[in-house]
């Protein structure tokens, strides 16, 4: 997941800071549209493009998951074009969903 401002598709040029809370606000826009949560979050990969900014990364990641936080692996890359073609930060996340239930199954 990238930075983009979803009402204006507009990517949200770093800082990392302001890069990280855009895709954490995408990604809990994303889960309670489909009735989930930032709190079934179990892993974060992230991507960023200097390591000095790791301490910012985790700033703004303790501020959307602040208890327990999930397992999380971050990678930095030293060709920023390996992670977006316009960002400082990227990052994947794995979150099961609620199972649908019967009747959304079957159409009724």
């Amino acid at each position: 997941m990238v930075a983009d401002n979803p009402e204006t598709g507009e990517h949200a040029h770093g800082p990392v800071a302001s890069e990280t809370r855009q895709i954490f606000e995408n990604l809990k826009l994303l889960l309670e549209s489909a009735g989930s949560s930032l709190d079934r979050l179990i892993q974060v990969h992230a991507m960023i493009y200097d390591r000095i900014e790791y301490d910012v990364l985790n700033q703004v990641y303790r501020q959307y998951v602040p208890n327990g936080p999930p397992a999380r692996t971050g990678r930095s890359i030293p060709d920023q074009a390996s992670i977006t073609s316009t960002g400082e930060m990227s990052a994947d996340f794995i979150v099961p969903m609620p199972a649908p239930s019967p009747s959304a199954i079957l159409g009724i």
